[in-house]
């Protein structure tokens, strides 16, 4: 959808949670459905937009340089409305797992500069003694192999389908009648696993990286990792949106002097002090943030008296 706006057709802003991305698209969805006589063409760019929007690290990349996300990305994109509405319905759906969640710190600075992380965490590796089996396994006779139970209720039209997970097989198919000497049955054995990722410049505190099969191994295919980064204030520096924050101690003489010194991370920086200012307002300096110049710097004064 080149040359489109993704937040005006989802009526949004750059500011909005994804609560109520999700809400507006939700809406919007359902209003414009070819299937209640919408556009097939304006529902496609909607469900174009929040699939970029309603993933936080497509939106970031979406904000930051304003092309489409999606040619960083491997395999295509998913249906939103089917993840939305889909479970409305019944049918039989990719099996998929949980995803592995941890999360990093990362200093002001490091958002600044970007930084390469290797991370060691424990995940649960497919047992190699049985491969991933269990043991010796039968086919589970309550749901005949399938992983799952139908359930039908009410007569006549009134008729409701639901679809659960076998509570003899957990949802596997197979039952374990002879467990596996080294994983006692599990399937599974704890290990200690590390990943490298390249964090760039700018990220901010809330945004996440996926890892493909990264994570535990669960009911014979294994999940995604999901690196959450957590933004810590450091060394007296601040990060507000694109904008890098600086609180500078001083003394009263230092106040005198035409300029002062601070610390960026790029470099030491000399910062000219107007002769007149307000130490409760920040001192701005443009293009000195993060967004390689979209955000600013801006400095707060804090003055130290000596009553010696």
């Amino acid at each position: 959808m080149s040359g489109a706006d993704y937040y005006e057709v989802l009526g949004v802003n750059k500011s909005s949670t994804q609560e109520e991305i999700k809400k507006a698209y939700r809406k919007m969805a359902i209003e414009h459905h070819p299937d209640k006589g919408g556009s097939e063409d304006k529902f496609k760019k909607i469900t174009e937009a929040y699939e970029v929007l309603g993933d936080e690290n497509k939106k970031l990349s979406y904000d930051n340089k304003g092309n489409n996300p999606f040619e960083h990305f491997n395999g295509g994109g998913h249906n939103p409305f089917e993840d939305m509405f889909g479970n409305m319905f019944y049918n039989k759906r990719k099996k998929t797992v949980p995803d592995k969640i941890i999360e990093i710190s990362l200093s002001v600075v490091e958002s600044y500069l970007g930084a390469e992380k290797t991370i060691s965490y424990l995940r649960n590796f497919k047992c190699d003694g049985c491969n991933g089996s269990g043991g010796d396994r039968t086919m589970c006779s309550s749901c005949g192999g399938e992983g799952f139970t139908i359930i039908r209720t009410g007569t006549g039209l009134f008729v409701q389908i639901v679809r659960q997970i076998c509570q003899q097989c957990k949802g596997v198919g197979q039952i374990v009648h002879k467990k596996c000497f080294k994983c006692n049955g599990l399937s599974i054995i704890p290990k200690m696993d590390q990943v490298n990722i390249q964090i760039p410049h700018g990220v901010d505190d809330g945004n996440f990286f996926r890892m493909e099969e990264k994570g535990d191994y669960i009911q014979g295919m294994y999940g995604n990792l999901v690196i959450k980064i957590k933004i810590i204030s450091e060394n007296n520096f601040e990060k507000h949106g694109n904008d890098l924050i600086y609180n500078a101690f001083l003394n009263y003489n230092q106040l005198k002097d035409d300029s002062i010194s601070i610390p960026h991370p790029s470099g030491q920086m000399l910062i000219k002090l107007p002769q007149e200012f307000d130490t409760s307002k920040p001192l701005r300096i443009k293009s000195k943030g993060f967004q390689n110049g979209s955000g600013d710097l801006y400095v707060k004064l804090f003055v130290k008296f000596d009553r010696t």
